[in-house]
């Protein structure tokens, strides 16, 4: 069976100049990969001040899977904005995604979870995300859920003022807080809740002492 974490809804905190939440305590993980992949994978975000270009709730889900040459692709529909149909994303042999437009054209490099702090390496992604770069290989993350320790934070290089976009991913549940920069200033989304497993890890099911089963 893949390895399964159920994160329910946590309470929202009311901030009503910021993104940021108060300190929670922290949530238990499972597995190594900082993006699970399996069809019906699901992550809902809250940012309380939503600027020019914002959304206060964002939804990250998965909805299908497909196969070629043996690889499996996934595609992942609100993780990039102005892709409609989603992004398909394959996970390599060291944990690392890269993405193409349809599950059938070339590849490019996407998320490399294994590059040292200020490597960047080009995505193929529209401009202000054509390249992407580790900011830190040991981020701490609290949001309205819990705490998230040693994650992530990947983002764009920074040469665009008012597009930026960076994102911060924890082992065995995968994103859980994402930036958006607006000419307005920054939108920080922070996860709430998510519906979690990945195709990859067999096992017992695991489940957080601090959730309960979604809608």
């Amino acid at each position: 069976m893949g390895l399964l974490v159920w994160l329910a809804l946590g309470a929202i905190v009311a901030v009503l100049h910021s993104c940021g939440p108060e300190p929670t305590k922290s949530v238990q993980t499972a597995g190594n990969t900082f993006f699970p992949l399996a069809v019906g994978n699901k992550w809902v975000f809250l940012c309380e001040k939503a600027s020019i270009g914002g959304r206060l709730v964002d939804t990250l889900r998965i909805d299908a899977k497909t196969s070629r040459g043996g690889s499996d692709y996934y595609r992942l529909r609100g993780l990039w904005p102005g892709f409609q149909n989603g992004l398909w994303v394959r996970r390599d042999i060291g944990g690392n995604l890269s993405w193409t437009a349809d599950g059938m054209g070339p590849e490019h490099q996407f998320l490399l979870f294994d590059a040292p702090v200020g490597a960047a390496w080009p995505t193929g992604l529209p401009v202000c995300a054509d390249s992407l770069s580790m900011h830190d290989d040991y981020a701490v993350v609290t949001t309205p859920y819990g705490r998230f320790d040693g994650a992530r934070e990947i983002g764009d290089v920074g040469h665009c003022m008012d597009a930026g976009w960076d994102i911060r991913l924890a082992r065995g549940i995968g994103p859980v807080a994402y930036s958006v920069m607006t000419i307005a200033g920054p939108n920080v989304y922070l996860l709430t809740g998510a519906v979690v497993k990945d195709d990859s890890t067999t096992g017992p099911t695991l489940v957080s002492a601090l959730s309960s089963s979604p809608n």
